[in-house]
């Protein structure tokens, strides 16, 4: 048997089998109470913690819209 050993116990050999590592467990988690914003551009809608709307929505813009953010801060 590939991946066993032998080894010899008082009632004759006995086979042994190497154990594998267990598979790290994973679960799937679901946000429910964040509160949300939208993107007035492409309408998408982004979750964010508590206080953060303004940091989550400039993340998405200079990610997806960095040319909306580049004219607004020339023309101001």
């Amino acid at each position: 048997m590939r991946g066993s050993r032998r080894a010899e116990t008082v009632g004759g050999p006995a086979e042994w089998e190497v154990m594998k590592r267990p598979q790290p467990r994973t679960f799937p988690v679901t946000v429910s109470h964040l509160p949300l914003v939208r993107c007035e551009i492409c309408g998408q809608t982004i979750a964010h913690r508590q206080g953060k709307a303004g940091e989550v929505l400039t993340e998405h813009y200079s990610r997806s819209h960095p040319e909306v953010l580049r004219t607004e801060t020339a023309d101001g």
